[in-house]
């Protein structure tokens, strides 16, 4: 769950710091003169108090689309267009972590049925299970919890592939804003 975290984590500093480089460098106004997001809901929300995901990316893709004739005019070099696959993985990232709490705590305020996608150990409730599982993988650790009489009351199973098609997209996510990034920083603030 750090790993997820951390790549989650990445992707909201980077998106503060490209609507703060745009507001900066495109001579964009804040409401209040300090940094805040345009909310879908048309509230201004400060930035420093704002982990919504799915709130920072629809603000900065909205300065991206509705400045990007002068981004283009100021960096030519730069590619200011969208990346297909932003919007989908955006709203995966968001089901998980709007808030930056999913993979930080071990329960989850907003959607707590999703707390056991999460956690890598695993009830097996068959005994059958955990025997094939053995037999068709090389090593791995489960625990058995024994009564008093040497009966067996619980298995648990490390399943070391705990969301393993969402970690992608996380990663690819916190690739491609990491790219953005380079390239706002190249482009349009001369690397600084």
């Amino acid at each position: 769950m750090p790993i997820f975290f951390l790549y989650r984590h990445s992707i909201e500093l980077f998106l503060k710091s490209m609507i703060v480089i745009f507001h900066s460098e495109l001579a964009l106004p804040y409401p209040n003169n300090k940094p805040q997001i345009l909310t879908e809901e048309g509230k201004w929300r400060d930035l420093d108090n704002c982990h919504w995901i799915d709130a920072l990316y629809w603000y900065w893709a909205r300065i991206l689309i509705e400045h990007k004739v002068k981004l283009e005019e100021e960096a030519p070099n730069g590619s200011w267009i969208l990346h297909p696959d932003l919007e989908e993985n955006i709203k995966v990232i968001a089901k998980y972590d709007k808030d930056s709490t999913f993979f930080r705590y071990p329960f989850t305020k907003r959607n707590p049925s999703l707390d056991q996608k999460k956690y890598s150990m695993k009830r097996v409730n068959n005994l059958n299970d955990i025997v094939k599982q053995i037999n068709t993988k090389k090593g791995g650790f489960t625990f058995i919890i024994k009564d008093d009489n040497d009966n067996i009351k619980s298995i648990y199973s490390l399943d070391e592939n705990v969301m393993s098609s969402e970690l992608v997209i996380f990663k690819e996510t916190s690739d491609i804003f990491s790219n953005y990034h380079i390239m706002t920083r190249m482009t349009l603030c001369e690397g600084f």
